[in-house]
């Protein structure tokens, strides 16, 4: 199986090659091949694959497309696109995708270079190169996500193109170099290297007048173009071509004049100390000036000498080597700084904020390093230790930054004012690139802005330095899961990690895009080379000592969480401080928090949550994905955790065990007072047992307007929720977590997630038992059973019902027995035991109709139905439900309505009605639609589906399957996968014996 998108997209499943058709389907393929083997989340292809604001109905037409891509993949790599709680994946286990390919052939070309082994660089890089068969998705636009990943792939196709080009020109190939490197200043006029090529491939040529020539043109379009003077590889090189420097012609193997051999990414494009063309130790001179207005075309003027504008403070740090990615922000960086540098009264400030642990300073230096050429007079350098006690002052840096720029030590001002006066005094004719890093504030980093146009600055901070003028912002958000194993592989090794797929996987979850934790992960690794990857990676699976594995040397992520954590200013009480609520986020297990739940956690108004939430965002120790809900990654999260439960071997602190003990009851109590205000929206409960009074709550509690409300609440809160009853079991002594599950009944069941309900209500359970609470037994127990038939576990199922049975029989309350009694029927007849069933469900209507609720008599007859229609007795089955549906509509419930429309018409399919199953079966659909039950609605399109192929209706019969099978996608789940898998088959059948 191979994948391909470096051109068109194709996919050759080992039968023959299929080439997708340009669009959507094939947009989502290769957002997914980027994203592989990482799960994407509907939303987030939503926003790949549409370049501008997105239809109104773009998630329904997505999933649309996606059975589209299906269709067009064939069945056996339809396989491969499987559909996750959380949104999409392709696996790509076995296979071979052209990207993976290629980043691996440049990473080992760049190798190579890097060792001087320029044979094997280019023959590595030319295959590399080979594999571009053309554009990905060329001509056609799309969302910013997916385009900046094309557009890192097309730099880095450059990249391998410019380190190609000198090792060939290594290896002596200057002649075959001029028509390629030609046409790639022609399509690249702004790439530098491309020009130093180009020209000594043509003055090795024994053209020397078209190399000052090519020089020259390269002056006038970033004059024309940018603003900007060549730089100084440049006129050394063309001083060099004009003199006709013996050390160019040396045995055409030294390389082009300036150009380096990039390992880790464009950042790495800085000349060799060690070349003999570039490194001489006497510069030529010249005449002329190179960096003067341009000249006339038919009149090229001489480059100026090399020591022209020569560098007097170079302080920038040396570039990591294991810096890998930030491609797309380093772009993002020099793009801002150059678009600004030199207007007049300008000098463009870049800030890069983000957490701890995000790369902020290797980013910096990274970007800062891309742009040094377009500041001749050198770059300036300091680390301002903004979150420690030994933050600098401003003024003492100016004191030393006026000596390194030739001030006598004697002669600085002593004044903080007057050192500034000076400072801008003497960078005022200067093009100097300044790096502040780690800033506290904005009153830390102005005093340092030099006072010249031609200048810039790149500041880092944790603090989003709001009051800071910027040019341009960049808040850094962790590596990409390519870019995170891509460093991993620096320091490790790709053969190490592909040797442990799985391993390595677990290990670039736990350090979530977190460069810091994944350079200590490869420290450990490398200084542990007999390790097999796995030991880690267990290792690092036990939250309780993950921060203690993230340590090494000097370096340690608890350490660089500790900073942002000590600097949080105090609240105005303690209850509501950034500290405390941060701490308390430590017990939340949930995916993220509501803005209400976290007032709820910490027993405080909304609006003092509000306020600490900003400041612990402001500190990059929250993250907010959209508004009014905030989450931390995993790593800040055990962080969190540490500083809010006790570590192993601490002594269990009484009062921190009152502290966590209230905030999980404030907030388990909230969540069940909220999800029964949703569930009330989604059907008339008849019995609830009176379970809220048993969990008392202070906090203010959501309403909800409409049962649309209430389920878009659940579908954000379901995590959460679920996350909740766990915890609640394990740390609260009450009856909290059962009470929780029992609220969450009625949108499980409608949503189908019977999984997800087994995993919860076996937790409830454990509950419900440790309390000895009869009630809770006989609710949890039922709810249980049925979730355990619809996930086909029968003999646990009846076990579990028949308990549940028991324990309603002893509370002695019989809506509560009557619900029992029809679990058990319902997994009798599951179990395929019908005659049973049928017993059982006729007990169950007896004892509704005593209890004479329309709705729930009419609920017992659809199972009764379902019965005697399972022993062969039809008739009695349609009469049953057309009971059932008179009962339903007389109580106004259209849910149940729904149901049983449902099954009459299934009822009908079965006896040979198809007109009046196709006429039930579409007001089900319709009715399931209009009160948003899509799991039921996708069941009943299904059935209609396949009734109308039945009756040779082919084209609506597709059309309808098409809508339901969207459904199936965004929902999952096995029994409608499965209805979906057989009603296919009859739909095409169907259509290919009309076509």
């Amino acid at each position: 199986m191979r994948f391909a998108i470096l051109g068109p997209t194709t996919v050759d499943d080992g039968v023959g090659v299929t080439e997708l058709p340009s669009g959507i389907p094939e947009a989502v393929l290769v957002a997914l091949l980027l994203s592989s083997p990482r799960t994407v989340q509907l939303d987030a292809l939503v926003d790949a694959v549409w370049a501008d604001r997105p239809p109104a109905a773009a998630v329904d037409s997505l999933r649309n497309h996606l059975s589209r891509l299906r269709r067009f993949l064939g069945p056996v790599t339809a396989e491969r696109l499987t559909t996750r709680p959380s949104g999409y994946l392709i696996d790509l286990d076995g296979a071979s995708f052209d990207v993976a390919e290629f980043l691996a052939l440049s990473r080992q070309g760049r190798r190579s270079a890097a060792e001087g082994a320029w044979a094997e660089a280019s023959a590595s890089l030319t295959a590399a190169q080979v594999l571009w068969r053309g554009e990905p998705l060329a001509g056609r636009s799309f969302g910013l996500d997916l385009t900046s990943r094309l557009h890192g792939l097309r730099e880095e196709r450059l990249l391998v193109q410019t380190v190609r080009i000198e090792a060939d020109l290594y290896l002596g190939r200057h002649q075959e170099l001029v028509g390629e490197l030609s046409d790639l200043t022609a399509t690249q006029p702004l790439h530098e290297p491309a020009w130093r090529q180009l020209s000594l491939a043509l003055y090795r040529a024994g053209r020397q007048a078209d190399a000052l020539d090519a020089l020259l043109r390269s002056r006038n379009l970033l004059d024309e173009q940018l603003g900007l003077d060549p730089s100084p590889e440049l006129r050394e090189l063309y001083q060099r071509i004009l003199n006709q420097d013996p050390a160019l012609d040396a045995g055409f193997g030294q390389g082009s004049a300036g150009i380096a051999t990039p390992v880790s990414g464009p950042a790495d494009l800085v000349p060799r100390p060690a070349d003999p063309v570039s490194g001489s130790a006497d510069p030529v001179s010249g005449s002329a000036d190179f960096t003067s207005q341009p000249a006339a075309k038919d009149e090229p003027q001489p480059m100026a000498e090399a020591g022209t504008g020569a560098v007097g403070v170079a302080q920038l740090p040396a570039l990591i080597s294991d810096f890998t990615g930030r491609d797309e922000q380093i772009g993002f960086l020099s793009d801002a700084i150059a678009a600004r540098s030199g207007r007049a009264g300008q000098v463009p400030v870049a800030v890069i904020t983000g957490g701890g642990g995000l790369g902020k300073t290797s980013l910096a230096v990274a970007a800062a390093h891309h742009v040094s050429g377009l500041f001749p007079d050198g770059s300036l350098f300091v680390d301002l230790h903004g979150m420690d006690a030994t933050t600098k002052d401003p003024a003492e840096v100016l004191g030393q930054w006026l000596v390194d720029l030739g001030t006598p030590a004697g002669s600085v001002p002593v004044d903080a004012e007057a050192r500034q006066a000076r400072f801008r005094s003497l960078t005022h004719a200067k093009r100097l690139l300044v790096v502040v890093d780690n800033a506290r504030n904005a009153a830390q980093v102005l005093p340092l802005l030099p006072a010249a146009s031609g200048s810039a600055v790149l500041v880092t901070s944790r603090s989003r330095l709001a009051e800071l003028p910027a040019a341009a912002r960049l808040d850094l958000k962790p590596l990409s899961g390519t870019e995170a194993l891509s460093m991993l592989e620096e320091l490790v090794g790709a053969e190490r990690l592909g040797a442990e797929p799985e391993a390595t996987e677990d290990i670039l979850r736990v350090c979530a895009g977190l460069p810091l934790a994944l350079r200590i992960v490869g420290a450990r690794l490398q200084v542990r080379s007999s390790w097999p990857v796995h030991t880690l990676a267990t290792r690092l699976d036990d939250e309780r000592r993950r921060l203690d594995e993230l340590s090494i040397g000097d370096l340690a992520a608890r350490a660089s969480f500790e900073v942002g954590f000590r600097s949080l200013p105090p609240g105005p009480h303690p209850e509501s401080a950034p500290a405390t609520v941060f701490t308390l986020l430590g017990l939340v297990t949930g995916p993220d928090i509501t803005v209400d739940a976290v007032a709820a956690l910490a027993g405080i108004a909304i609006g003092d949550a509000e306020a600490a939430l900003d400041v612990l965002m402001d500190a990059h120790l929250v993250d907010s994905a959209s508004p009014g809900r905030y989450h931390l990654h995993d790593l800040l999260r055990d962080f969190a955790r540490e500083l809010a439960t006790p570590t192993d071997g601490e002594a269990e602190d009484s009062e921190r065990v009152s502290t966590r003990s209230a905030a999980l009851t404030r907030l388990v109590n909230w969540y069940c007072h909220a999800a029964s205000a949703a569930a009330d929206q989604l059907a008339t409960r008849t019995a609830d047992w009176d379970l809220l009074t048993r969990v008392p709550v202070a906090a203010v509690v959501p309403s909800f307007a409409d049962r649309e409300a209430a389920w878009s609440w659940f579908g954000a809160e379901s995590a959460n929720l679920q996350a909740a009853v766990v915890c609640a079991e394990a740390y609260l002594p009450g009856s909290q977590a059962w009470v929780l599950a029992s609220q969450l009944v009625l949108f499980a069941s409608q949503s189908r997630r019977w999984a997800e309900m087994a995993a919860t209500f076996t937790v409830a359970l454990r509950c419900a038992r440790r309390v000895a609470d009869l009630l809770g037994l006989a609710r949890i127990l039922s709810v249980l059973g049925y979730a355990l038939g619809h996930l086909e576990r029968y003999d646990e199922a009846l076990e579990t019902a028949r308990q549940g049975v028991e324990a309603a029989e002893r509370v002695g309350d019989p809506k509560l027995l009557i619900t029992a009694c029809n679990c058990y029927g319902w997994l009798l007849l599951k179990a395929e035991r019908p005659r049973e069933a049928v017993t059982q469900q006729e007990k169950t209507v007896a004892a509704l109709r005593e209890i004479n609720e329309p709705e729930q008599i009419a609920a017992g007859l659809a199972d009764l139905a379902e019965a005697l229609a399972a022993c062969g007795e039809h008739q009695a089955a349609v009469g049953c439900l057309q009971e059932a549906l008179l009962l339903a509509r007389k109580a106004a419930t259209p849910y149940i309505e729904a149901s049983i429309l449902n099954a009459l018409g299934a009822a009908h399919d079965v006896s040979g009605s198809g007109a009046e199953a196709v006429s039930l079966l579409t007001d089900a659909a319709r009715l399931r639609g209009a009160i948003d039950d899509r799991a039921g609605q996708g069941e009943s399109l299904l059935r209609l589906a396949r009734v109308l192929a039945g009756l040779g209706r082919s084209p609506e019969a597709a059309a309808v399957w098409n809508q339901a099978s969207a459904l199936v996608d965004e929902l999952g789940g096995e029994d409608l996968a499965e209805l979906r898998a057989d009603v296919e088959q009859t739909v095409m059948a169907a259509t290919e014996q009309a076509d």
